[in-house]
């Protein structure tokens, strides 16, 4: 073959030396080796071993170089100097053309041309694409004749050549260039030294150089009889490490300038969860091969299972006879050829506890030709009971009655069943009880059993509420939820609002170390829950008569009593007013009685004691009964008979505190009687201990009576007053006030008072009268019979006209009386009477018209020319002035005239009034004839203007004008 150097050769080899890209998937996934045996081979540096892809079919191979176009491996047979490519799948070489040369070395750039060293100091370069041939002089250095050496492209573009140079006094040494592909030219000479001395080839020389793409780290072969080995290289000191001197007669290396993409590793459970034990899932771990070509694990690659999972099985894709596992880990073998797509591993994995299972792969765990992996991770979950809790009102809260709270406990449908016992704490609010549930069971449902226990009355008083237990037998399965209820009382010393609080805990559930929380307010969690209510009270007994006064026919008011008797009984009688026989009608519905009380109740002091009874008798018929039941149980009933009915029925306590009525928490039930109970004459409360037969120590009791009301229709004295509406300043007011019974009893000791305004002056009053501060008292009426009446007249002077000046525009008078007989309408037992003050204050104002003068006290003037005089009138009082005339004489010397505003207009009507320093007034022109109807004259003797209403608070003026004579 005649060399020739080719244009299109040399523009493509100008791309060898511009930078590579990073990571892509790429045929440049390992380091090949060519050995004298024939043998084609990839060096791991990781173990410093040779791994074989070929041991046959290659016949003295040299010039070994990696294609990054397809993964090709080109090489030349120094034999028959015939270049082939070898594809490392099929394991088959491919002759291309014969060399005239033979080739030593060989590396292809990332342009896909295949760059050959010629042993006589040439650069070749072949074009698989073209199958066309050129060849380039090295310069830039003196080589040995022999030279033996490589060439290769590193991930930046740079090439570079490995070669024997001769220097001036004849020595040859190994050197370490930079080249230039498209020129040949060698520059940047680095000497290799070992162990601090020069690389003088002896026998061979260096034979390979490569560039491992992931690291940059440069390696050198050679079989040198002195030091055979594998070699890294530092290239900017040339310093040689030796990696491994068993190198199997390899004669050349090769790589190519892509960095492929690093493997990708990931993991994952199917399912990721479990909720039944044991538990079972598939890990499935995946080493990706992203790249165009296989690539090589440097080193065992083992995962490892987390605590408490086992591998039972396992299958794989990855290369045969390459993975082998243990109960606890998977092996990749080292030196596995990872295929295109990568390979899968598939176990089937157990375990036998609840937890959080993570299995990972820590970055760098997997070592290859292409890098190491990064962390991947995968978490299998069989997660713990994990209970929560919520509860609910059934009905509502209400004083002296029952309700029912129910209590779910749910197990989350992500855990598994629970295991062990279920425990369930309700801490009752202060006035709510149980009872009649100790020990008892309270259902089954879904599977759990529950049975409730809590401090009965043979404890402590619990101030704060009962505490109640409960506990459930049996499985809850996964999101299964399992619910129970507890009826509840309302006793009568619970707050307005209250908060039941429980808490669940137990059945393999972790929280709070597997017990329930402290229910409360500081328990947010799910293990707890709340329910908040409000509380109806007790209803309060009717107090008011429909008609007429109401009347308490207790003696002395309310009456307290306690029973603590516990071998005979008693009786209790109600002291009653001395008349209370004469009231017909009571407090309630249709004039029913109403016996207003409260009950309370105690079990006893330290023993069990009997059931006894309490009974309330009016007129010798029992109308309700308290009665308790034996033993601790904390339940007692009021129940009514005989027509009667009780406002509440139920109690239920635990011990009291104290064996006194105040320290018990009453509950008020009040008691209406019959409409056949027309009248009452007696009221009892009976005892009965040991009302169930036994002997022995008996329930104790404590009542309160409050009030048993009567009505009584008593009478109804009514007040009027009648005063003038207004008066002048000064002037004389007479009131007239009239006391009348219109009720159906007589009243007695009817007392008048009289409290008289401020400002005016008394002046008699009949009959007569004590006058003390102001306030008129009469002396009383002894007896005022159904329609009486009785009189009284009072006589005052009203306030002055300085005083109205000063403010005062009304007064007001007030008459009011007491009686000892109660009144049924208190809203007429007082009267008043209001008159309105009346005080019309004049000025008089002139001014000269012709002059153009402004109003004043005074004016002057001369003969022919006209003045204007004004008379204003201003109401300071609080009522209108009426019938108000007001009249000015025409002054001597001086001629009224009667058209002074117009033909026949000679009075002016300013509303408003004129006042000093006003000019021309505006206003209503009157007429100046007396017979008229605007009540205004003007004649030679003066100005009439009136009657007239001047309204409280107004201001108005007249005016005429006149003719100096």
């Amino acid at each position: 073959m005649i060399h020739r150097t080719l244009k299109g050769l040399l523009t493509l080899a100008a791309l060898a030396t511009s930078s590579m890209a990073g990571a892509v998937s790429s045929y440049c996934t390992g380091i090949y080796a060519a050995q004298s045996t024939g043998a084609l081979a990839y060096f791991n540096p990781v173990d410093n071993s040779f791994q074989a892809i070929s041991t046959s079919g290659v016949t003295s191979p040299n010039a070994l170089a990696l294609n990054t176009k397809d993964g090709t491996l080109f090489y030349a047979n120094q034999s028959s100097r015939q270049i082939y490519k070898f594809d490392r799948q099929t394991k088959q070489s491919t002759l291309l053309y014969t060399s005239q040369y033979q080739e030593i070395g060989g590396t292809f750039g990332a342009n896909g041309i295949y760059y050959m060293l010629g042993p006589d100091g040439y650069l070749d370069r072949y074009d698989p694409s073209s199958n066309t041939y050129g060849y380039t002089a090295f310069t830039g250095a003196t080589l040995n004749s022999t030279t033996n050496g490589d060439i290769t492209v590193s991930p930046t573009g740079q090439a570079y050549a490995v070669l024997d140079r001769k220097l001036a006094d004849g020595t040859v040494e190994a050197t370490l260039y930079k080249l230039d592909l498209s020129s040949a030219v060698l520059s940047s000479p680095v000497r290799l030294t070992y162990n601090g001395a020069n690389f003088v080839p002896a026998n061979g020389g260096v034979n390979g150089l490569a560039v491992d793409p992931v690291t940059g780290t440069f390696y050198i072969s050679t079989t040198d009889t002195t030091k055979p080995g594998i070699y890294s290289v530092n290239t900017s000191t040339g310093t040689l490490t030796l990696k491994t001197s068993a190198i199997s007669n390899v004669v050349d290396l090769a790589t190519c300038p892509e960095v492929p993409d690093t493997p990708a590793i990931s993991k994952g459970f199917s399912p990721t969860a479990a909720t039944a034990l044991p538990a079972t899932t598939t890990l499935t771990l995946t080493i990706g091969n992203t790249n165009k070509a296989e690539y090589y694990t440097y080193a065992a690659f083992t995962d490892t299972m987390p605590a408490g999972m086992t591998v039972d099985s396992f299958t794989t894709t990855c290369p045969a006879g390459k993975v082998t596992g243990t109960s606890t880990s998977l092996t990749l073998a080292a030196n596995t050829a990872l295929p295109v797509d990568g390979c899968t591993i598939t176990a089937r994995v157990r375990v036998t506890a609840t937890g959080v299972y993570t299995n990972t792969v820590a970055a760098g765990d997997a070592q290859t030709s292409v890098g190491n992996n990064v962390a991947a991770s995968a978490t299998f979950t069989v997660s713990p009971p994990s209970l929560s809790l919520t509860k609910t009102l059934t009905g509502s809260l209400a004083v002296g009655s029952t309700a029912t709270y129910t209590l779910a406990v749910t197990n989350a449908a992500s855990s598994v069943a629970t295991m062990g016992t279920l425990s369930v704490v309700d801490q009752l609010p202060a006035g709510v009880g149980i009872s009649g549930l100790s020990g008892q069971s309270r259902g089954t449902s879904n599977g759990v059993s529950w049975t409730c226990t809590y401090p009965d009355e043979s404890g402590a008083y619990q101030p704060s509420g009962q505490p109640v237990t409960c506990t459930g037998t049996g499985t809850l399965a996964t999101g299964a939820t399992s619910t129970f209820t507890l009826p509840v009382i309302v006793a009568p010393d619970a707050a307005s609002s209250v908060t039941n609080f429980a808490a669940v805990g137990g059945g393999g559930d972790p929280y709070n170390s597997g017990v329930a929380p402290t229910p409360g307010s500081a328990c947010t969690n799910m293990h707890c829950a709340s329910s908040t209510n409000a509380v109806t009270a007790a209803p309060t007994a009717p107090a008011t008569c429909a008609t007429g006064a109401t009347t308490n026919l207790l003696s002395g008011g309310t009456l307290s009593g306690f029973q603590d008797n516990d071998t005979a009984a008693a009786t209790t009688t109600v002291p009653l007013a001395v008349n209370a026989g004469a009231y017909t009608k009571g407090v309630g519905a249709g004039g029913a009685f109403i016996v207003d009380m409260d009950w309370a109740f105690n079990n006893g002091v330290g023993t069990s004691s009997n059931v006894a009874t309490l009974t309330l008798y009016v007129n010798g018929t029992a109308y309700a009964q308290l009665a308790t039941t034996s033993g601790y149980n904390g339940l007692a009933t009021i129940t009514a008979s005989n027509g009667a009915t009780v406002s509440t029925t139920s109690l239920n306590r635990n011990r009291y505190a104290q064996n006194a009525p105040n320290s018990y928490a009453l509950l008020k039930s009040f008691v209406t009687l019959p409409a056949s109970v027309t009248g009452v004459s007696s009221v009892e409360v009976r005892y009965q201990p040991n009302a169930g037969g036994t002997s022995g120590q008996s329930d104790d009791f404590a009542y309160i009576i409050r009030a048993l009301n009567g009505c009584n229709p008593g009478t109804d004295v009514q007040v009027t007053k009648v005063g003038p509406a207004s008066i002048v300043a000064g002037g004389t007011v007479t009131y007239t006030i009239t006391l009348k019974n219109a009720g159906v009893l007589a009243a007695s000791n009817v007392k008048l008072t009289d409290t008289l305004p401020a400002g005016v002056t008394f002046v008699s009053a009949s009959p007569a009268a004590t006058s003390t501060n102001g306030t008129l008292t009469w002396p009383p009426v002894a007896t005022l019979a159904v329609n009486a009446t009785a009189s009284y007249t009072v006589v005052v002077t009203a306030p002055s006209s300085a005083a109205i000046e000063g403010g005062v525009k009304s007064f007001t008078n007030t008459a009011q009386f007491t009686s000892d007989t109660p009144d049924t309408n208190a809203g007429n037992n007082a009267a008043q009477a209001q008159t309105n003050t009346v005080y019309v204050k004049l000025s008089k104002l002139v001014r000269n018209v012709s002059r153009g003068g402004m109003f004043a006290l005074a004016a002057d003037g001369k003969p022919g020319e006209t003045l204007e005089y004004c008379i204003s009138a201003q109401n300071l009082g609080g009522g209108d002035a009426r019938g108000l005339t007001l009249r000015d004489a025409v002054p001597a010397n001086t001629a009224a005239l009667l058209d002074g505003y117009g033909a026949g207009l000679g009075v002016l009507y300013v509303t408003g009034g004129v006042a000093a320093g006003s000019g021309t007034p505006t206003g209503t022109a009157l007429t100046s004839s007396s017979a008229d109807t605007d009540s205004a004259s003007l004649s030679s003797a003066g100005m009439n203007v009136g009657p007239t209403t001047l309204a409280a608070g107004a201001q108005a003026a007249v005016c005429f004008r006149a003719s100096i004579k």
